[in-house]
Parts: structure tokens; sequence; C-alpha cells
């Protein structure tokens, strides 16, 4: 599945497909995991639709919870390809957990997700940070698939992030306004697929994607993000990133810890 030509298109273009990268049993499981999570949001939840509109959810640091759903987040974690398949692709030598994300957008959901680039967002920099976005249900255009900005993230900008529900800047956050890239880019230089349950999209840090509302009348559209970083990739304590758990961490190395486990290559048992 990670053959030469798929690690040249991420690294050329900023985002790929990966088809089947998870089976049948691991999507049943992760769907009853996402019911869990979306009947009692964690305080770093997030509800993005507008009162009367269809619901746009989202969740972060699931792996944390203590329930059966935070356990099947960790099986994806440590137990799953997610991990070597990010590792291949941004060609490093290890592979460090960084942070899983869950988005959920129901039919009719009118809510679109905003263009961004990831890394703007976090207190980290380096080149070898991966996001594997991994499908939980069909999706295309119509009921919301992320769109990507082909080779953005190789043009040295940095955009200032934004809070997706209200757009305010993050406090202190460096960098410059996202351009509009609905009236600048043009649809050819957009990359995004339809996608079967199971399927990954692997997109660099840096490379800017957005997606449009759920215009499915019936269709669901969830999925997971999670972040993996690589052996370059290392703490950046600079203003206005969101509030990661970095109580210990130093400025300028790898992230370590519990919450950040080294897990490809695998060692004989979990860290």
């Amino acid at each position: 599945m990670i053959d030469d030509e798929t690690i040249h298109r991420y690294h050329e273009d900023g985002a790929v497909v990966l088809r089947g990268l998870l089976d049948a049993s691991t999507i049943e499981r992760l769907r009853d995991a996402v019911q869990t999570v979306l009947s009692s949001l964690s305080a770093h939840g997030n509800e993005y639709a507008r009162p009367g509109e269809a619901r746009f959810a989202q969740d972060m640091f699931m792996a944390q919870r203590p329930d059966a759903a935070g356990a099947a987040f960790r099986s994806l974690i440590h137990d799953s390809p997610l991990a070597e398949a990010a590792g291949r692709l941004m060609g490093a030598r290890q592979v460090r957990f960084f942070y899983d994300q869950m988005f959920v957008k129901e039919p009719g959901s009118a809510a679109p997700t905003p263009w961004h680039q990831d890394l703007p967002h976090r207190p980290l920099r380096g080149e070898q940070i991966c996001g594997l976005w991994c499908l939980l249900d069909p999706v295309d255009l119509d009921s919301g698939t992320v769109e990507y900005v082909r080779g953005s993230h190789r043009g040295g900008y940095w955009y200032r992030p934004q809070h997706f529900g209200g757009g305010s800047g993050y406090d202190g956050a460096r960098g410059e306004p996202m351009p509009d890239i609905d009236a600048t880019v043009a649809p050819a230089d957009r990359l995004s697929w339809a996608m079967q349950p199971g399927d990954a999209i692997a997109f660099h840090g840096l490379v800017i994607h957005g997606a449009r509302g759920n215009r499915s009348a019936q269709r669901r559209r969830s999925a997971m993000s999670l972040r993996w970083m690589g052996e370059d990739a290392v703490f950046d304590d600079r203003p206005g990133t969101y509030a990661f758990n970095t109580t210990g961490q130093v400025p300028g190395t790898a992230l370590q810890g519990e919450l950040y486990p080294r897990v490809w290559p695998r060692t004989s048992g979990r860290p």
C-alpha cells in the first residue's frame, strides 16, 4: 500500500488517499465508540452547528477516556496499521502518537470546516508531522469529504489559526490571514476523494484543507483524524496554539511521556 509512488505523492501534493487501511471489525468498534462520545462530549468537544441546523460535532483526546470508547481509540493507536503508514510516508525512523480527534456531520449539516492548516494550531514544529483522516462512513463531495490544496504545504506560508466555530483567532497566534481559497484556487488544484469506510487520507501538517457541509439527506459523515510525529517533530512553546498538556516538556525536544508514546516500530508491549 505504501509504495514509492504513494510516498512521492504525499511529499509532492501534501495529501494522498490510502484504501482499505482499517478492517470491518475495527470500523464497527469505532462506530460504537463514536456514538458513546457523541452522547457525552468532553471539555474539549465542540458543537459547531447553529440553532436549528443538523449537528456538526467534534471531540479530542478520546484515547484518554476511561470507558470502552477510550479502549477502542487506544487500540486504534497501538494495534492498527496507522502509525506504520504515517511513518513510511514521512520517512521517519520512529513514530510517536500526538493526538486523536473525531468529527461528525449529520445529514443536512450546513456548517463547513473552514480552510486551515493544522500545524499553526499545534505546539509543534518539524517536517515529520502527519495526519490520517480515517472514514467510518462512505463520503464524497456531496456529504463533505475533505478537500486539500495541492502542494500548499511547500509554499513556506504559515497561516494564522482561527477557531472553527466563530472564526476568531487564538491570542498571540502568528501567521498571515488565510486567503479566500474558494475564490483563488481552481478546482483542478484541489484534491478530494470519494471514500469508503476503512479508507484514509494521509496529509502533511501544513497542507491547506477544508470541507463543505454534509448536503446528503441520509448519510452521516463520521471520521477520526489522528496525528503522528516523526523524530524531527519537537515541542514549540509559542503563543497562540491549542492548550495541549505539555507539563514538563522541554522546548526544542520531542514530546515525551504517556500521552505521546512511541508506537512504531512496535516494541514487545505497549509503552
